[in-house]
């Protein structure tokens, strides 16, 4: 039989804040995913990123790729 473990309390609190988040339930995910995009998007809108014209044309194919996305469903 292994010893049991010493821990303090932040350490059992922590570690049962790992088992939840890697236990979470799809629609935990699927908020973040969409929490993710939303903020991604409030980032584009607000970055210099539209006057680079490689880094346009690469959000020109990642737009195309969400789009084709969205017409699948």
């Amino acid at each position: 039989m292994s010893p049991i473990p010493n821990w303090t309390l932040s350490e059992i609190r922590q570690r049962i804040s790992e088992k939840k988040s890697a236990t979470s339930t799809p629609n935990t995910e699927s908020n973040n995913y969409k929490e993710r995009f939303t903020a991604a998007t409030t980032k584009l809108k607000k970055s210099r990123i539209w006057s680079d014209s490689k880094k346009r044309k690469l959000l020109e194919k990642l737009l195309a790729q969400l789009e084709t996305l969205t017409n699948i469903e």
